[in-house]
């Protein structure tokens, strides 16, 4: 699942090519996996410009210059594809904007699982929005406190439980507490400070360290590999490293499963 850095970086990918140009044609899919929001709205993009580019925890927000905003929100599987010219459909595209100009670019959103249309001013209104704790990215240390003080069970759900602070995933997760030493499989609430510390120092240089790198291949399909993008899991300590060395001290990788997800760490350098 794409998590804010992946996010992040589609945005700025997005952000270069696309801004500034206008909208030529808006096709929409509707489907029965897709939760649509707005969609009457879809048609009043055609000869609107794409004025700026946002992001609120792991959803794309595209903004155009009559005053309408897109929301996607790509979960588990979504991807973007963005085009030069004609090119083949890629399957399960669910909405095309094709936008005017020399290059013809068009960005065609893949198996995403919202989408929704709706006014710039009431974007933050919008409950998938406005139930959203902090950002990742600007989480001041005391919000991050509250955000301990109120999760229960192990560390790790402070940074999945999208209310508490938004744009973290299981693998950023699992990133950030290896950085700080920090078991994942400890009680939130029973945190030593020094460890709590540890952890809010590492939110921001996991993620921009992903978002550098471009960690964003799986996700912007095409033009990914033109932008020279990498992977995210290039880059990953822990995440999806079960019983290979760990990098910093040659203990093998230990993979956990709790709440229906994989939780990876190292039994040495992150002990309990």
């Amino acid at each position: 699942m794409p998590e804010l850095p992946e996010i992040e970086v589609t945005r700025r990918t997005i952000h270069e090519r696309l801004v500034g140009l206008r909208v030529e044609d808006v096709s929409l899919k509707q489907t029965g996996k897709t939760t649509t929001h707005g969609a009457d709205l879809a048609a009043s993009l055609v000869g609107q410009k794409l004025q700026d580019t946002n992001r609120r925890g792991k959803m794309l927000v595209l903004e155009f210059e009559n005053g309408i905003a897109l929301i996607i929100h790509l979960m588990l599987i979504g991807r973007v594809a963005i085009y030069k010219g004609e090119q083949p459909e890629p399957f399960n595209s669910l909405l095309h904007i094709r936008f005017e100009g020399d290059q013809n670019f068009e960005v065609r959103f893949v198996a995403a699982r919202s989408i929704a249309f709706m006014p710039l001013d009431i974007v933050d209104d919008y409950p998938a929005v406005a139930k959203q704790g902090p950002d990742a990215l600007t989480i001041s240390s005391k919000e991050f406190t509250e955000a301990l003080r109120k999760t229960s069970g192990p560390i790790k759900n402070v940074f999945m439980e999208q209310a508490r602070m938004a744009g973290v995933g299981n693998a950023y997760a699992d990133e950030i507490l290896f950085a700080a030493r920090v078991n994942p499989q400890v009680p939130a609430k029973t945190i030593e400070e020094d460890k709590a510390n540890a952890l809010y120092k590492n939110i921001a240089p996991v993620l921009k360290r992903a978002i550098d790198m471009g960690a964003a291949e799986e996700y912007v399909i095409y033009l990914g590999k033109e932008d020279g993008l990498t992977s995210k899991y290039d880059l990953m300590q822990v995440h999806g490293r079960s019983w290979r060395p760990c990098n910093v001290c040659g203990t093998k990788i230990k993979k956990v499963e709790h709440g229906g997800r994989s939780t990876y760490f190292c039994p040495e350098c992150q002990k309990a």
